[in-house]
């Protein structure tokens, strides 16, 4: 909760129930926006902590600038983390862009910050490309070595050192890939709910988990973090999963329905999208369908992805402390409340991974099971012209085969 803050009222998005923390807030001069509980509303706290001792209206004043400009919050909390140094190097004069030192953490600072990227003025024009780029044109690249880490992308409750079945999903998108994410970090602390609380404040058993695994990840296999098995097959499905909600636009805080405490089971609807779909259209929708639909935009994006510079396999990988730095940190919720990592591994034991890491030739396995479901070539990365054939999204491949960015 921000201080100097006030809640206007409760505002859910439009037709939802409105369970969520979304509502409409205000600070004293007037300036009001939405806002909910997450990292895109604090990007901006740290640094008014260390300069006011609290975190208030300057934090709100950056989320709301941000969000009116449609600046990525993520991507402004990595250029946070970066500019002082690049400040300090030399590379960036206070003295032409307002971005003085001592003066981060206030409203004005902030508005500089902003106002340079958006009129694209000096030194702005690059900060607008983000922060590889930029970083790398102004020859301070080596200020983003680690800062994955402490960005938010790539917190300890999504980790691939802890769900392998992220791997493929943090290596395939070069955006913060947050509902993909959700899809197995969400039952898990469901799971974890139960297990460390010996399931009086949880009904989601290592059993059930595996059913909902089997019924959403597509073999009970992949609820087994301590092995590659399944990894690939079940990101593909993930993915293709949020790409269709992305479609239908339904809340990844609602949807989908992956785990019940009114089944049997434990397992949720995995065709009730589709469903409800058809009902509100009045257009027939098969669950299969409508995975294909996620699946024909994960084909579409790859293509734009390879169009703007990337080059398939070679550029699919992980951050490198993934491959070589434990996983020790104990950030909330994990750290909560299970500091020792614990999760299902074969079989249903209950497994630590603390001080894992990602084991290359695991990655490199579970690569190849999703590029062979996604339909691509496993050796390049390229997608398969009988692939984008079946997806119907043949308008593509002149361009790709043009290019040589397509197995024929």
């Amino acid at each position: 909760m921000l201080e100097e803050t006030e809640k206007v009222k409760h505002q859910p998005c439009f037709g939802c129930p409105g369970l969520c923390r979304r509502g409409v807030y205000r600070i004293a001069d007037g300036m009001q926006g939405h806002r909910k509980g997450c990292m895109a509303s604090v990007f901006y706290y740290a640094y008014e902590m260390e300069k006011r001792g609290k975190m208030g209206e300057v934090t709100f004043y950056a989320t709301e600038l941000a969000n009116r400009h449609g600046l990525c919050a993520l991507e402004m909390r990595f250029l946070l983390l970066w500019l002082p140094g690049a400040i300090e190097r030399g590379v960036i004069d206070p003295s032409e862009t307002g971005l003085h030192p001592e003066n981060m953490g206030t409203r004005e600072w902030f508005n500089n910050l902003v106002n340079l990227i958006v009129s694209r003025n000096g030194v702005g024009d690059l900060l607008a490309e983000g922060s590889r780029r930029s970083a790398t044109q102004l020859g301070v690249a080596d200020l983003l070595d680690g800062l994955v880490r402490q960005t938010g992308f790539d917190s300890d409750f999504y980790s691939p050192r802890l769900f392998l079945t992220s791997a493929p999903i943090y290596a395939t998108e070069p955006l913060y890939p947050i509902t993909q994410l959700h899809r197995t970090s969400f039952p898990m602390f469901k799971w974890m709910m139960w297990m460390v609380t010996v399931g009086t404040m949880g009904f989601l058993t290592t059993e059930k988990l595996r059913n909902v695994a089997e019924a959403f990840w597509g073999d009970k296999r992949a609820a087994e973090m301590d092995s590659p098995d399944k990894k690939g097959a079940a990101a593909v499905l993930n993915q293709n999963r949020c790409y269709a909600m992305e479609n239908v636009v339904f809340c990844d805080w609602f949807w989908p329905i992956e785990f019940s405490g009114n089944t049997a089971t434990g397992v949720g609807d995995p065709t009730l999208e589709s469903r409800l779909f058809s009902a509100v259209t009045g257009v027939t929708l098969s669950p299969e369908d409508y995975l294909r639909t996620g699946e024909r935009c994960v084909n579409l994006c790859r293509a734009i992805y390879l169009r703007e510079g990337r080059r398939g396999r070679i550029d699919d990988t992980l951050e490198d402390f993934n491959f070589t730095a434990p996983l020790e940190k104990q950030e909330p919720p994990i750290g909560l409340f299970n500091p020792e990592f614990l999760v299902p591994g074969r079989n249903g034991e209950i497994v630590s991974r603390k001080g894992a890491v990602v084991d290359r030739k695991d990655f490199e396995k579970v690569m190849e099971e999703y590029y062979t479901i996604r339909g691509w070539d496993v050796a390049s990365g390229l997608q398969k012209r009988e692939t984008l054939e079946r997806l119907e999204l043949t308008d593509i491949v002149p361009y790709l085969r043009d290019k040589g960015l397509i197995i024929e």
